[in-house]
């Protein structure tokens, strides 16, 4: 995101290359059943990976804040795959069983069920609450289903 803030700034295209180069070295991340990331990367050969502690899960927050920026990234370079990506991400949310309407912290990247029955307003999710809708601003309120 800060790559993309300062490029948006600056236009100096060294940004974006980089932004470009960074995100393709992610993309391994999104490589499961669901489109949720694993939460690590090694970005020298791609291996991706959740912390052995989480049960193969990503934190509620890390899975859904990544839209808007790699959705600016795929139009600025008209890469439709990051859009694909992300647009998985947010298919699979809005269908996922919620705890009485609301988000758990701990989701599985493998099958899109929350592994934790901990519902919050706070850490792991509220930025989550935050980012749906601005992925429904920055659709120009087509992207209904997220809100």
């Amino acid at each position: 995101a800060g790559l993309l803030a300062a490029f948006h700034l600056s236009k100096e295209q060294v940004l974006l290359d980089k932004a470009t180069e960074l995100a393709l070295k992610m993309e391994p991340a999104f490589d499961t059943p669901t489109g949720f990331p694993k939460s690590t990367v090694r970005l020298s050969d791609g291996k991706a990976w959740c912390p052995s502690w989480s049960g193969n899960s990503a934190s509620f927050s890390e899975v859904t804040s990544l839209y808007m920026e790699w959705d600016y990234l795929a139009r600025l370079t008209n890469n439709k795959r990051l859009t694909e990506r992300v647009d998985k991400i947010m298919d699979t949310m809005i269908n996922m069983p919620k705890q009485e309407g609301l988000y758990a912290q701990w989701v599985s990247v493998d099958t899109g069920r929350f592994t934790s029955g901990d519902v919050t307003l706070g850490s792991r999710v509220d930025s989550a609450y935050e980012y749906l809708e601005k992925v429904w601003r920055w659709s120009g309120g087509t992207r209904k289903d997220v809100l």
